[in-house]
């Protein structure tokens, strides 16, 4: 494990493996070690490269201003990379998505699950129970946004279908500093994305799992209507943490579908 100083700050990365480059970016409130099951089973075949987001994990805060997506192209050029298949999950797909509009030559493919697009409207559903999880962090109560969070839809069948990985998931919560409720990147987002979306023409496998928030089954539906070269794969009894729910089935997919 390393870290590499980037225009953000210092930010932690790992590598294992040898072969063609994976780069894995987690969700919000988690950090690289959700990607576990992926790296311990693709890296007898692939390099496997994991890093934290600015502001979660071992990473440094970031500064006000800083852009997810330039830090991922910061990590490219410092590992040397000409192009990479990219493996992300919710607010990953958010960077990854942002990060094939901006550097299409980079990517080899794409593998988004639980998705999230810049742009698309989230369900109320999803939004009532964030807002009470933002107006516990934006007051300091931090340990009550993590019990609202850990308690939301998305994480219940987690605590069902893999209680070994609910426990690392756990973990990654209990560390998760908050501070992006009240410092989301400004530069996360960019305008007119949604209607961009065709111009990502690199093989797309998009996976969703069936009993999370409705927004995160649509935006699914949605890149698989928009994206010219893509295929969507929906769980039918997994929530939102599809690869910790699910390890063998996503490794199994992801395997298949980076032999395609």
């Amino acid at each position: 494990m390393s870290y590499f100083q980037s225009s953000s700050g210092k930010v932690f990365f790992g590598e294992s493996g040898v072969g063609d480059p994976l780069v894995f970016i987690h969700g919000r409130t988690l950090d690289s070690r959700m990607w576990k099951p992926q790296v311990d089973f693709l890296k007898s075949k692939y390099r496997c490269i994991t890093y934290d987001l600015s502001g979660f994990g071992k990473s440094d805060l970031p500064k006000n201003g800083y852009d997810p997506v330039q830090t991922l192209k910061e990590l490219f050029d410092h590992l040397n990379l000409s192009k990479a298949t990219v493996i992300a999950l919710s607010l990953g797909t958010h960077v990854a998505i942002n990060f094939a509009l901006e550097y299409p030559n980079f990517i080899s493919k794409l593998v988004l699950m639980s998705c999230t697009v810049p742009g698309a409207e989230a369900s109320k559903e999803f939004m009532e129970d964030w807002d009470k999880v933002e107006s516990a962090g934006n007051i300091g109560d931090f340990l009550t946004a993590k019990d609202m969070w850990l308690n939301c839809k998305a994480f219940q069948n987690l605590k069902i279908n893999n209680k070994d990985n609910y426990k690392l998931f756990l973990e990654m919560i209990n560390d998760y500093t908050c501070w992006d409720i009240h410092n989301a990147p400004s530069k996360l987002s960019r305008p007119g994305v949604v209607d961009r979306l065709a111009e990502i023409t690199a093989s797309t496998l998009v996976v969703s799992g069936e009993k999370d928030y409705s927004d995160f089954v649509k935006n699914g539906d949605l890149l698989g209507s928009k994206l010219p070269n893509s295929k969507v794969v929906k769980i039918k009894e997994s929530g939102h943490m599809i690869n910790f729910e699910f390890p063998d089935v996503t490794n199994k997919l992801i395997l298949d579908f980076l032999s395609s």
